[in-house]
C-alpha cells in the first residue's frame, strides 16, 4: 500500500461514514445491502469503538407543525413542523477508525505500507 504521508490524511479519512442498508435499487440494491453487513461484520472483527446504528429521521422545519412532530425529535431547537422515522437500518463509523484498522490489518497479515509517491 502506498500513502503520501499517513493512512486516511485524504479523503478515505475524510469521508461522511454514513452506511444505509437499503438505499440502493436496480443494479446497486446488492451492493447496499451485503456492504452494510461487511461494515457491521468488520467493526465487530476490528473492534471498532465508532461503528454504531443509529435511526434516519426525516425532519421538516417549514409550513404547519403536525401533532406530536416535536415530541419525536426534542433535541432539536426551532421549529418542528414534522419528524418520522425513514430508515431504522442505517449506521455510522467514523472513516479514518475504519481505513486504520484495515491497514493494520493488511500489515498483521503481511501487506507492507510504503510512504512515498506512486508516478508513472
Amino acid at each position: 500500500v502506498v500513502e503520501r504521508w499517513k493512512v486516511a490524511g485524504a479523503a478515505s479519512g475524510k469521508a461522511g461514514g454514513f452506511l444505509a442498508k437499503g438505499w440502493g435499487s436496480g443494479p446497486t440494491e446488492a451492493l447496499h445491502q451485503v456492504g452494510f453487513e461487511l461494515h457491521k461484520k468488520l467493526a465487530q472483527e476490528l473492534k471498532m469503538k465508532s461503528f454504531r446504528h443509529l435511526p434516519t429521521l426525516n425532519v421538516s422545519t417549514g409550513g404547519r407543525k403536525m401533532k406530536g412532530a416535536a415530541s419525536k425529535c426534542k433535541w432539536l431547537d426551532g421549529h418542528v413542523s414534522g419528524c418520522k422515522m425513514m430508515d431504522p437500518n442505517t449506521a455510522q463509523v467514523t472513516p479514518v477508525e475504519i481505513t486504520n484498522a484495515m491497514m493494520k490489518c493488511a500489515q498483521d497479515n503481511g501487506a507492507k505500507l510504503v510512504m512515498g509517491k506512486a508516478t508513472g
